[in-house]
């Protein structure tokens, strides 16, 4: 889809030579309930009966912009800050297959974190990364993160249960980092 040619008018939050961050929109919502019902576990959250109920909790907790490749007008993904009720809230980034490997992530999240940092306090972003997600995790490195935490990416009780009743296995574990990646203010 390309926003250039005859698509709505999106607002642009920040822009970088790259890619900028917009205003998610009755357009760009509907790409991203099909992007993140074909990504999620919880599938059922992002069908077109249930998204409306899903939509209405995001925007009452979370920060969710559309990223836009400037060269040529197309949305290639969607950035968030998730839990913006704290000073510490958490980044995400989803971006289109067809896009990754060409540094959107990186400047999409930048410009999400620092359009954030301008318009609220902010103590540090937190960020989760599965352990085996070498991109997500360089990511995070380059925006100056370090890890504080490796934890299994399910409840420990979780585990538990299906370990005990045969469910699970050692196997059937995963891991993510946690990693706090400071403000980063502009000088004047």
């Amino acid at each position: 889809m390309s926003l250039k040619n005859g698509g709505s008018d999106v607002v642009i939050l920040k822009s970088s030579d790259k890619v900028s961050i917009a205003e998610i929109d009755e357009e760009t919502k509907e790409i991203y309930r099909q992007m993140s019902q074909s990504r999620s576990v919880v599938k059922s959250m992002y069908s077109s009966e249930q998204f409306p109920q899903t939509w209405e909790s995001l925007k009452t907790n979370d920060f969710v912009c559309t990223v836009i490749e400037n060269q040529t007008g197309q949305v290639c993904g969607f950035v968030q800050i998730l839990e913006t009720d704290t000073k510490t809230p958490e980044v995400g980034i989803d971006i289109m297959d067809e896009f990754m490997g060409n540094g959107y992530g990186y400047e999409a999240t930048k410009l999400l974190m620092e359009y954030y940092a301008e318009t609220h306090e902010v103590k540090y972003f937190r960020w989760k990364a599965s352990t085996d997600n070498a991109a997500s995790c360089a990511i995070a490195k380059k925006h100056g993160g370090t890890i504080v935490k490796k934890k299994t990416s399910i409840p420990q009780r979780v585990i538990d249960f299906g370990k005990e009743n045969g469910i699970l296995t050692d196997e059937d574990i995963t891991y993510i980092y946690i990693f706090h990646i400071p403000v980063k203010k502009e000088v004047d």
